[in-house]
Order: C-alpha cells, then sequence, then structure tokens
C-alpha cells in the first residue's frame, strides 16, 4: 500500500486534505444554520457549499486579472529583487 501513495503526487495529499476539511466545515456550518430557523439541513448546506463555490470562482478571476499586471511590474523590478 506504501507504494501507491509515494506514487501520487504531493499536491494531491493536500488538495484531498483541503477538500476534507472544507467539506466538514461547510457540513457543520450548514448544520448549525439550519438548526435555528428550523430549515431542511440538505438544502442549507448545498446553498451553503455553492456560495463558498461562487466566492472562490470569483476570487480566482480577479487574481487571473491581476496577474498580467504583475508580471509586467516584474520586469521592472532590479535584478537583485526579481531574484
Amino acid at each position: 500500500m506504501e507504494g501507491f501513495f509515494s506514487a501520487l503526487p504531493q499536491h494531491a495529499f493536500v488538495q484531498t486534505a483541503i477538500a476534507t476539511l472544507l467539506g466538514a466545515v461547510l457540513s457543520v456550518a450548514g448544520l448549525g444554520l439550519s438548526y435555528g430557523p428550523d430549515l431542511p439541513a440538505g438544502p442549507t448546506i448545498t446553498l451553503l457549499a455553492g456560495g463558498v463555490y461562487v466566492l472562490s470562482a470569483m476570487i480566482r478571476q480577479a487574481l487571473d486579472r491581476r496577474r498580467p499586471q504583475l508580471a509586467s511590474a516584474r520586469s521592472v523590478w532590479p535584478r537583485e529583487i526579481r531574484e
């Protein structure tokens, strides 16, 4: 079994850990949010997870838009700072 895990890239473990933790946190948060107003738990968890997804997509789009600006600014930095 050890050979299987060593063949996976390191970022796969990080992504799996983040996804597991995020899923657990969103599930507990969705249950907590649905308890007080007596809302159905499943749709509350789904809406919460969807909101996090939309937020992460918006952040990614903003970072992608800003990346060319950062690359052009890096080209005018002194060589000592770039390396």
